[in-house]
C-alpha cells in the first residue's frame, strides 16, 4: 500500500489527534486504493509506486510530488469508507456505538457533512495527481505506456488535457474524462455516419501512428472532428452526470440530495445546447470536406456515396435556422 503505517497516514491527513491502530485502519486504506486510486492511475503505475514504498527506495522530486498527492487522496478516501465502521463496534453480540466518558456519537448532519468533506478532499487530491501526471507524462514512462493513460489505441481525444482543448469546461479533469470515456467512444463512431466508413478507418490508422504528422488540411479537418466528438459526448452524458455549475463532478456521499448539483432541467437544457453545437461542427466538417475533397485529398471521402449525395445540398443540419431556435448559431 502507498500508506504504510499510522504515522504515514497522519502525516498527510490533518485533524487526527486520537490514538489509532494500524490494524484498524489498514483495511480502509487498502479499500481506498483498490476502489478509487487504482482505477484512476492504473495497475501498472500503482505496482511501480507500491514497489518503491515497499523497498524503501528514494523517490525523485517528481515521484515525491505525485506520491504526496496520491497519499492525501488515499487517506481522505479511507476516512470516507471507514466512517461508519469506525464509529460502531462489531462483535458476536451485534453492533454497538462507543460512548466513552465525555464523548458522544456524531449527529447525522455531522456524519453527512464529514463524509462529503472526506470524499471531496479525496477527489481533489486524486484529480491534482492525474493533472500532474498528464503534465509530466514523459517523466512517468510506466503511466505513459499503460492502458490508464491512453484508454483507447485509436481515439481522437485520449486525454483530459486534449478534451479541454475542445471543451474548456472540462478543465483538464481526469475524473470527468474517465466518466466520459465511453461517451467519447460512441461519439467517435458517430463519425462513420458523417464521413463514411472508408474515411473513418483511414483517419483512425493515422492517429494511431504516433510518428505520423497530419497535412495542414488534415489538421483542419481533425480540429472539427475533435470538436464534434467532444460536444457530442457531453450532449449524451450531461443528463447523467452529477455536475455542478462550475463543471465539477460531485460525489454522492450520503442519502441526502446534494443541493449544488445542477437540476435535471438545467442539465437537459445544456444537453440540447451541446447537441446543437455538435450539429454545428458536423455541418462545418461536411462543408469543409465537400470543398476540399478530391482524388488526392480526402480520397476515401471523395470516392464515397456521401460526397456525391451531398454535392447539391446547401445545409446539413436537422435543426431549423429560424427565430424559434434560440440556441442556433448561424
Amino acid at each position: 500500500m502507498l500508506i504504510k503505517d499510522i504515522d504515514d497516514l497522519k502525516s498527510v491527513y490533518g485533524g487526527i489527534q486520537q490514538v489509532m491502530q494500524w490494524k484498524t485502519w489498514s483495511p480502509f486504506v487498502n479499500e481506498a486504493e483498490m476502489f478509487f486510486v487504482i482505477p484512476a492511475i492504473g495497475e501498472e503505475l500503482y505496482a511501480e509506486l507500491n514497489g518503491l514504498v515497499t523497498n524503501g527506495t528514494a523517490l525523485n522530486p517528481k515521484q515525491a510530488r505525485l506520491m504526496n498527492l496520491l497519499k492525501i487522496s488515499v487517506a481522505a478516501y479511507a476516512d470516507f469508507v471507514g466512517w461508519f465502521r469506525i464509529t460502531a463496534s462489531t462483535g458476536d453480540a451485534g453492533k454497538v456505538i462507543h460512548t466513552p466518558t465525555n464523548t458522544q456519537a456524531p449527529a447525522k448532519w455531522f456524519t453527512a457533512a464529514g463524509r462529503k468533506d472526506a470524499a471531496l478532499r479525496g477527489d481533489k487530491a486524486l484529480e491534482s495527481a492525474l493533472v500532474y501526471l498528464e503534465a509530466n507524462v514523459s517523466s512517468f514512462v510506466t503511466w505513459k505506456n499503460s492502458g490508464a493513460c491512453t484508454l483507447y489505441d485509436k481515439q481522437f481525444i485520449s486525454t483530459a488535457t486534449e478534451l479541454t482543448g475542445y471543451f474548456p469546461q472540462a478543465k483538464k479533469s481526469r475524473l470527468i474524462f474517465l466518466q466520459l470515456k465511453d461517451y467519447l467512444g460512441l461519439a467517435q463512431k458517430y463519425l462513420i455516419q458523417v464521413v463514411g466508413k472508408a474515411q473513418y478507418d483511414a483517419w483512425l490508422e493515422k492517429i494511431a501512428d504516433s510518428t505520423y504528422t497530419p497535412s495542414p488540411l488534415e489538421a483542419d479537418a481533425w480540429l472539427l472532428v475533435r470538436s464534434l466528438i467532444a460536444r457530442k459526448a457531453f450532449a449524451e452524458a450531461i443528463p447523467y452526470l452529477n455536475i455542478s455549475e462550475d463543471w465539477r463532478l460531485i460525489s454522492e456521499t450520503d442519502g441526502i440530495t446534494n443541493e449544488d448539483i445542477l437540476p435535471q432541467t438545467r442539465r437537459d437544457e445544456l444537453a440540447f445546447m451541446e447537441e446543437q453545437n455538435a450539429e454545428k461542427y458536423k455541418n462545418e466538417l461536411i462543408r469543409f470536406l465537400q470543398e476540399q475533397a478530391s482524388a488526392d485529398v480526402f480520397a476515401e471521402y471523395f470516392g464515397s456515396g456521401l460526397y456525391a449525395s451531398r454535392a447539391e445540398k446547401k445545409t446539413f443540419t436537422k435543426f431549423q435556422n429560424d427565430k424559434t431556435n434560440k440556441f442556433f448559431v448561424a
